[in-house]
């Protein structure tokens, strides 16, 4: 039997409470943008290749119609250009997967899909299934066990990092 026993837990408690107070805004925001960065380099992109949803469910396929005019090369712009794989989901241009970002505000990480390129109503649509697409969500963006990982492995070497200065 393995038996722990924590002594001294007041100075305990009071050293973490120490190194809260003194981690600095930019060191908040260097941390966050660390997530952020993270999570779109090791989860997002992760979520397009594997074409999975942040729970590791696989995407639906695209209908037979579009699988059609997809595999004839879909006219964007003037041209017809495009990947012209049925199975290529959601990277015909690599706008949406170009477009992924994050943004840092006060205490807070959002990843973003869209920007000037790409409309952000699209990305929602595929997000989350909505209008023409309703039923057949693509979900690249959320927080899946991977997500939480990526935000939990980054905290704990920041907060391991920080022990050194109490």
């Amino acid at each position: 039997m393995i038996e722990v026993k924590l002594e001294n837990a007041n100075e305990i408690q009071l050293a973490l409470g120490k190194m809260i107070r003194m981690i600095s805004d930019k060191e908040k925001e260097s941390l966050l943008k660390k997530i952020g960065m993270r999570i779109i380099n090791e989860a997002v992109y992760k979520h397009f290749e594997e074409k999975t949803d942040p729970d590791g469910r696989s995407w639906p396929s695209v209908t037979a119609k579009y699988a059609e005019r997809k595999s004839k090369g879909i006219k964007i712009g003037e041209k017809k250009r495009g990947s012209r794989n049925p199975g290529d989901l959601l990277v015909l241009t690599r706008h949406l997967y170009d477009s992924m970002h994050y943004e840092v505000n006060s205490n807070i990480v959002r990843i973003i899909a869209g920007d000037d390129t790409i409309s952000k109503k699209y990305a929602a649509a595929h997000n989350f299934g909505l209008g023409k697409l309703s039923g057949r969500a693509r979900k690249f963006l959320g927080i899946g066990e991977l997500e939480q990982k990526i935000a939990d492995d980054t905290i704990s070497k920041f907060l391991y990092g920080q022990l050194g200065k109490v």
